[in-house]
């Protein structure tokens, strides 16, 4: 006889499951953030990436361009000319392929060649007169930033145009005149003064200051620096910006059957390609290895496959005049310990000593200051002395571009003088630097003009990889930049690349992960077991039930754009 089980007791509860708040068992919380992309805290130009891809996604092009031209009067530039770090930050680097950022602020940029100049509304006039020392990258955005903010600006450009380095530096096969032009239709329509033909000396800066409530130079950096070696001085021996500014002006040098460029940056790789467009066989001298060239990589690359040859790990001793050409004794050199710059220092091998014949030399090795005034040398003291916002020990001048201490990009020059613009705006209204430096700086990097005018708050917290769940995406393929063949774009200055098809840079504007911004996308409210997630979003960010929310943490692992952290609880 078999025995008799008996049944263990039910547990049940005779009320809803309301008035059972499994809140209390919580140790963990939900916390909703909005957090700011990898991409967007790097961008030196502070770009509104995710806000103006996710517009570009949906085909709404005017409104992309509109949140780009909110921080960057330049897109169809940078577009070009930018080296994109914030590719290199993008979180789906190491999925299947960073977004290709550059490529849809490119088209945004262009495709108000069709649309119309998209400006942001300016604000009312504040009666402070500003005076931008020069017309490059760096001026034009503290100018477009200040004359956003109501202030008359007046611009003083040495030269007959506008555009610095734009118009004067970089070949037309990278970055086209006629792009620049579009670009810069915001001096215009912000009723700017652009005042060319005035050359400012360090005096007139020191005068300006009392004229105007401000002053920002931004004079860039046109002073090439010297080799030190005998030779430097004979005929056909020319600095690289020199020989750049002389073919934008139309009146393009004549290299001759042999070129040698002397330096790795980037004016050396843009000197070395036009001087090959202009029918020299090319040679660069670098005095150490390719890891270390300071140039662009892309740029390096392109100048290989054009047919340019590199000579690495050597430097020039000596320039002779051979006949109707000019012999460079050159020796070879080896790395040793690192220098100042944290680069291994070339150390010369004795009795290794060879010659390179050239028409012409083209010296590459960097760019200075040309003015002499107190806050720009030496060049040590500069660095103390304008810090990253433009200011110096005078209150009315700032000082932004390759005149400060800031990496020399046009991104840079970009970033560098919107800084300057919201330093000067800051002053003149008296506000608290600190704590708008604070509120406005994503993740303790980029730097937003939107926010700075709106009053807002900048994302204090960047997405980082491993908060973003992969799963919720499909691998997909990158957009590659098109480019022409280089067999074709030796042939001439045509521009080397083609912006893209819209078709394709929505496409690749769809592959964006939305890093830190809640989409809606409801995982968190299926996954919840409690349901206690509240799904009206508040401050842009869904919120928790407190009564319900155990803490589980599931919600945080579901969410795939990385803005929920779970915290410990304080009780």
């Amino acid at each position: 006889m078999t025995e008799k089980k008996t049944q263990e007791p039910l547990i049940y509860t005779t009320q809803d499951t309301l008035g059972n708040k499994t809140g209390s068992w919580r140790y963990m919380r939900p916390v909703f953030e909005t957090k700011a992309a990898p991409c967007a805290a790097i961008c030196p130009a502070g770009n509104p990436i995710v806000s103006f891809i996710t517009f570009a996604k949906e085909g709404d092009f005017d409104s992309a361009l509109r949140m780009i031209k909110q921080e960057n009067p330049l897109p169809s530039v940078c577009g070009r000319v930018c080296p994109h770090p914030c590719t290199s930050a993008c979180n789906r680097y190491t999925y299947d392929g960073s977004v290709a950022i550059n490529e849809i602020e490119r088209f945004c940029g262009d495709f108000a060649e069709q649309a119309g100049p998209e400006i942001p509304e300016r604000a009312g006039a504040t009666g402070k007169k500003i005076a931008v020392v020069g017309a490059g990258p760096a001026g034009l955005s503290c100018a477009y930033q200040a004359a956003l903010m109501g202030h008359e600006v007046t611009i003083l450009e040495a030269s007959n145009r506008a555009g610095g380095l734009l118009t004067q530096a970089i070949p037309a096969y990278r970055l086209p005149a006629g792009v620049v032009r579009r670009d810069l239709c915001f001096i215009d329509i912000l009723n700017i003064i652009l005042l060319t033909g005035k050359t400012i000396t360090a005096s007139d800066i020191e005068k300006m200051a009392a004229d105007y409530d401000a002053v920002a130079v931004a004079c860039g950096a046109h002073k090439s620096y010297r080799l030190g070696i005998e030779g430097e001085e004979l005929a056909g021996v020319v600095p690289g910006l020199e020989f750049l500014r002389k073919m934008s002006g139309r009146a393009a040098p004549a290299p001759g059957a042999k070129t040698v460029v002397i330096g790795g940056g980037n004016t050396a790789m843009d000197a070395a390609r036009a001087a090959l467009r202009l029918g020299a066989e090319v040679t660069v001298l670098y005095r150490r290895t390719r890891a270390e060239m300071p140039a662009f990589p892309g740029e390096i690359l392109e100048a290989e496959e054009e047919g340019i040859e590199f000579r690495f790990l050597s430097a020039p001793v000596k320039i002779e005049t051979s006949g109707k050409t000019k012999k460079v004794i050159c020796r070879e050199m080896e790395l040793g310990s690192d220098d100042d710059s944290g680069r291994p220092r070339p150390v010369p091998v004795e009795g290794s000593e060879f010659e390179l014949d050239a028409d012409t030399v083209i010296t590459a090795i960097g760019e200075t200051v040309a003015l002499d005034a107190p806050f720009f040398s030496p060049n040590e003291n500069r660095r103390q002395i304008s810090n990253a916002w433009g200011r110096t020990t005078n209150d009315r001048i700032f000082i932004c571009g390759d005149a400060g201490p800031n990496d020399r990009t046009v991104a840079h020059a970009v970033g560098s003088g919107k800084r300057a613009a919201i330093a000067i705006d800051a002053q003149l209204s008296g506000k608290d630097f600190e704590a708008v430096k604070q509120r406005i700086t994503l993740g303790g990097g980029a730097v937003s003009a939107a926010i700075y005018r709106s009053g807002a708050e900048a994302p204090a917290k960047v997405v980082a990889p491993q908060a973003v769940n992969f799963a919720y995406f499909m691998r997909t393929a990158r957009l590659e930049a098109a480019t022409t063949a280089p067999d074709e774009r030796i042939k001439g200055f045509g521009e080397i690349g083609a912006t893209a098809a819209e078709d394709a840079v929505r496409a690749e504007a769809a592959r964006c992960f939305t890093c830190g911004v809640c989409t809606e996308c409801g995982n968190c409210f299926m996954f919840c077991p409690d349901m206690s997630i509240i799904t009206e979003p508040r401050n842009g960010v869904p919120a928790t039930d407190t009564d319900y929310c155990k803490g589980c943490g599931i919600c945080a692992r579901e969410c795939p754009r990385g803005i929920i952290e779970m915290e410990e609880e304080n009780k």
